[in-house]
């Protein structure tokens, strides 16, 4: 289990994140959405190891984070891959501590999962965005980590790929089903993806609600119970034409 205990983070005193409690179950997908300016990417760095919380602690089955771990994988917004290399050694980068022998053969399944097994030689400038971000989650996943932190990982890419990456993503979940948590600031995308939908506020950062998603998957984006919830979290969010807050039969 993934538990985020009454975690905040200040900057030259400005207060990004008030205290956050949320614990993810091992194989649950949260999607986290709200505002620009919330703290969504905040936390999910302090989650990742990448930025020590200002109080509070992150505990993974047990054991406080207290910087990058081997059973977190990371995919970010852009792909961060390193041009100089191919797209196999890029995969092959987060098995560093794995012996040499055993590096290809774990890349070239890895790739085989997301579809790149013809490109595994080719260098990143040679794949399109969507690609590329495959190419991210190959390397993020080539582990097998425990917890997938995902920070906005489709939102620069055009719709028809993004739809297609968010598919993707289920299925190769699906193999080893491990524990998602991610940010986004598309609801839609939160609701075809999540478990549950964490909503957040800012000045500070906060969580003003969480909702399970009762929907079976695959979810068809255009079914009338997931636009339901669309229209719900938007007004939760004060983006909908009619405002309110949330209804509290339906929040955790």
């Amino acid at each position: 289990m993934l538990q985020i205990r009454r975690v905040s983070k200040k900057f030259d005193g400005f207060e990004a994140l008030g205290e956050i409690d949320l614990a993810v179950d091992r194989g649950e997908i949260a999607g986290i959405v709200g505002t620009s300016g919330c703290g969504k990417s905040t936390l999910l760095r302090i989650v990742g190891g990448l930025e020590a919380p200002s109080s509070g602690s992150v505990v993974l089955d047990g054991v406080a984070v207290a910087g990058p771990r081997p059973e977190v994988g990371l995919v970010f917004q852009e792909p961060r891959l390193m041009p100089w290399l191919s797209v196999r050694e890029n995969v092959e980068f987060a098995l560093a501590r794995r012996p040499r022998a055993q590096r290809r053969p774990l890349a070239d399944a890895a790739l085989a999962r997301v579809g790149l097994g013809a490109v595994a030689d080719a260098l990143p400038q040679a794949l399109s965005g969507g690609m590329a971000q495959r190419a991210a989650i190959a390397r993020a996943l080539v582990a097998r980590p425990q917890v997938l932190l995902l920070d906005e990982p489709f939102s620069a890419l055009d719709a028809f790929t993004r739809f297609g990456l968010q598919d993707h993503l289920l299925d190769i979940w699906r193999a080893d089903q491990p524990t998602m948590l991610f940010v986004t600031h598309d609801v839609e995308e939160a609701l075809v993806l999540s478990d549950r939908v964490v909503v957040m506020r800012a000045k500070p950062g906060r969580i003003h609600a969480q909702y399970r998603i009762d929907l079976p998957r695959p979810r068809r984006r255009t079914e009338g119970r997931l636009q339901a919830w669309k229209e719900r979290i938007l007004e939760d969010l004060d983006l909908a034409v009619k405002g309110g807050g949330a209804d509290p039969e339906f929040a955790i």
